[in-house]
């Protein structure tokens, strides 16, 4: 991961002040083994999802409620040698989203031009399974009625019936009926509550159509970030990115197709691409 290193770097800072120092996400989840045997600053590794995990290490720690032999999902040094967590995942209903009650709106990172943008997660892992992507794990969808009320609480935090939003998901669109539902919910918030709600999200060439941009666009999607990873069709089977294009020529003409439809409906684009593909031939 790009900021592994800062973040070891932080981690040293961090315990020079006689602070316990907790590594998690995807780099962590994947190389806690490395992590908790090669850098003595780590006292605590969560090892996939820690909603349940992280309360009871703190309440083990402070309290001394819960013994640290009893956690899952957690890697850690015990006076016995190390001790190897199992990876956690949450179901999709249980999915939660972050409480910014203890902290101001204008104290908020993310900017998007001018404005001020909300980053959400509503759903965790994929369901494709392309070789460079740390997201290709089982998926898990957070109930869209959950999801709504959390746009309402933004804009009632935010102070303001307009907001913006980019979903984090890996593929935001690859339940093609969810994010149709998902649209009818922004319309009836514009309709119920008078909140406007503008968005973007990532998603794949092979989990849009013109239907459903258009709806999208209608519902305020403002910008899609889409994983091209390449256009050549050769380096798109090495890393196993199998879209599907069905009813078109070949995965790059698919991938040409949605941009075009994504730019007549006004959507702005973004995507990623991965250089130095061993079969690439620019």
């Amino acid at each position: 991961s790009p900021s592994n290193f800062s973040a070891m770097r932080l981690a040293g800072i961090m315990k020079d002040k006689n602070n316990l120092v907790f590594f998690g996400g995807v780099h962590a989840t994947t190389a806690h083994k490395y992590a908790i045997a090669n850098c003595p600053q780590l006292d605590f590794v969560f090892v996939g999802e820690a909603e349940q995990s992280l309360p009871k290490l703190l309440k083990g720690i402070i309290m001394g409620s819960e013994p640290l032999s009893s956690l899952e999902g957690v890697t850690y040094r015990s006076q016995a040698g190390l001790v190897f967590g199992e990876q956690i995942r949450q179901p999709g209903q249980d999915i939660t989203f972050p409480d910014f009650e203890f902290l101001s709106y204008d104290r908020f990172p993310d900017i998007w031009g001018t404005e001020r943008v909300f980053r959400v997660q509503s759903a965790r892992g994929c369901k494709y399974r392309c070789s460079f992507c740390a997201q290709a794990i089982a998926l898990a969808l957070s109930p869209l009625e959950r999801l709504a009320n959390y746009l309402v609480y933004l804009s009632e935090k935010s102070g303001s019936k307009s907001i913006i939003i980019f979903f984090e998901d890996a593929t935001f669109t690859s339940d093609r009926a969810r994010a149709l539902d998902f649209c009818a919910k922004l319309e009836e918030l514009r309709s119920t509550r008078g909140i406007g709600v503008s968005w973007g999200c990532q998603t794949r060439a092979d989990c849009l159509e013109r239907e459903l941009i258009a709806k999208m666009s209608a519902a305020g999607c403002i910008y899609v970030y889409i994983g091209v990873e390449s256009l050549n069709a050769q380096s798109l089977r090495l890393v196993t990115k199998a879209l599907n294009y069905s009813g078109y020529g070949s995965p790059v003409e698919r991938i040409e197709e949605t941009l075009k439809a994504l730019a007549e409906h006004n959507v702005s684009v973004g995507c990623s691409v991965i250089m130095g593909l061993e079969t690439d031939t620019l």
